[in-house]
C-alpha cells in the first residue's frame, strides 16, 4: 500500500513535468531493475553475469536514442514480437522447450524491457506527448485495479488456468469496464478528445486493455518456463518491477504505433 502511495505520484509528477530525455532515463531505471530480474528468468547465476547483461541493454537503449531514424522500424520490429507473444501464451507449453533457452531468454528480455522504453520515449516526443504517456499508464493501473477487485469479488471462470489460476473472465471485464472509464475521463481532462473522437478513443482502450493483459500472461509463462513465482522483490508488496510494467512493456509499441498513425 505504502509503496503504490509513494511509486504512483512519483510515476505521474514525472510524465507530467519530465522533458522527453529526463523521462527517458527515468523510466530507463526501472527498465534496467527489470533486466536484472529477467537476467534470473534467463538461468545467470551471479550479480556480475546480471550487471553485464544490465549494462548491455543500457548500450542498446543509448544507441536507439542516440538514432531516431530507426524508432519507427525498432516498435514496428517489437510489437510482432508481441503479437507472437499471443501465440506463445493462447499455445502454452507448446513453445516452451525453446523460449528456455538461454540464448532465447535473454534476447526476449532486451526485446521487450528495451523495446518497451523505446515506445514510451516514442510517444513522449509526439505532440501532447506527456499527456498520451499519462493516458496509457493510468489506463493500465485502473485495468489491473478493476481486475484484481473484479476477480476477487467475482471471478469464477478461469482465463488461463494452465498459465496463471488466479486470473479469471470475470476480472478481464472488471478491469475492461474501470480502463473504459479512467480512459474516457482522461481524454477530456487531458484536451485529448479530437485525437481519435470520444469512440476512437473507446475502440483504443479495449485493445490497450487487451495488450495488457497478454503482458501479464506472458510474463507468467516466462515465470512458469523459469520456476520463478515473483520476478523480485524490490517493491515491497509488489513484488519485482516486472510484477508492475509487464503490462506496459506489451501495450506501449501498439500503443505507440497507433498514435503516430493519428
Amino acid at each position: 500500500m505504502i509503496t503504490g502511495l509513494v511509486l504512483g505520484p512519483t510515476v505521474v509528477a514525472a510524465i507530467v513535468f519530465c522533458e522527453p530525455w529526463q523521462l527517458a532515463l527515468f523510466f530507463l531505471l526501472f527498465i534496467s531493475l527489470g533486466l536484472y530480474e529477467w537476467a534470473g528468468f534467463s538461468g545467470m547465476p551471479t550479480p556480475l553475469l546480471r550487471f553485464v547483461y544490465v549494462f548491455s541493454g543500457g548500450l542498446m537503449a543509448l544507441f536507439l536514442w542516440l538514432s531516431p531514424d530507426i524508432w519507427y522500424e525498432v516498435v514496428i520490429a517489437v510489437s510482432v514480437v508481441w503479437l507472437a507473444a499471443v501465440v506463445v501464451v493462447v499455445s502454452y507449453p507448446r513453445f516452451a522447450p525453446r523460449i528456455k533457452a538461454p540464448v532465447v531468454m535473454g534476447s526476449l528480455g532486451w526485446v521487450v524491457c528495451i523495446g518497451g522504453w523505446l515506445a514510451v520515449s516514442l510517444i513522449r516526443q509526439q505532440p501532447n506527448g506527456r499527456w498520451l504517456v499519462l493516458w496509457l499508464i493510468v489506463v493500465i493501473a485502473a485495468a489491473d485495479t478493476g481486475a484484481y477487485f473484479a476477480g476477487r469479488r467475482f471471478g469464477n471462470a478461469k482465463l488461463l488456468p494452465s498459465v496463471s489460476p488466479g486470473k479469471t473472465w470475470e476480472g478481464v471485464w472488471g478491469g475492461l469496464v474501470l480502463g473504459i472509464l479512467t480512459g474516457q475521463v482522461l481524454v477530456t481532462m487531458c484536451g485529448l478528445l479530437d485525437l481519435f473522437g470520444s469512440f476512437g478513443w473507446l475502440i483504443l482502450t479495449v485493445f490497450v486493455v487487451a495488450v495488457s493483459i497478454v503482458g501479464d500472461l506472458f510474463e507468467s509463462v516466462v515465470k512458469r518456463i523459469s520456476d520463478t513465482k515473483d520476478s523480485g522483490s524490490v517493491l515491497p508488496g509488489h513484488g519485482g518491477i516486472l510484477d508492475r510494467i509487464d503490462s506496459l512493456l506489451a501495450a506501449a509499441p501498439l500503443y505507440a504505433l497507433l498514435t503516430m498513425l493519428s
